[in-house]
């Protein structure tokens, strides 16, 4: 069974950015992410410049450690409004 949003968020890590200058941190990174989709769900519109604030200055290995199921949700989120293949992710 998929694993809830919330159950990707760390109580610790919760309502942080995320800082790139600290190694690339799995629990860190899911919990991140996950705080971002549950943000882009009550979005009607999400647009480029909502995603590019919240994830500028990723690099490939920053998406390519998010948990799988996560990271497919993230992108399935992006391409129901038109964004994914739009952003460098």
């Amino acid at each position: 069974m998929p694993k809830l949003l919330d159950d990707y968020v760390v109580p610790e890590y919760s309502g942080k950015d995320y800082d790139l200058s600290k190694p690339i941190d799995e629990k860190r990174i899911n919990s991140y992410v996950a705080e971002c989709i549950q943000t882009y769900e009550s979005y009607s519109d999400l647009e480029e410049k909502d995603f590019m604030a919240d994830f500028s200055g990723w690099t490939r290995s920053h998406f390519e450690a998010i948990n799988r199921a996560l990271r497919k949700r993230l992108y399935r989120k992006l391409e129901s409004h038109g964004l994914h293949g739009k952003v460098n992710a």
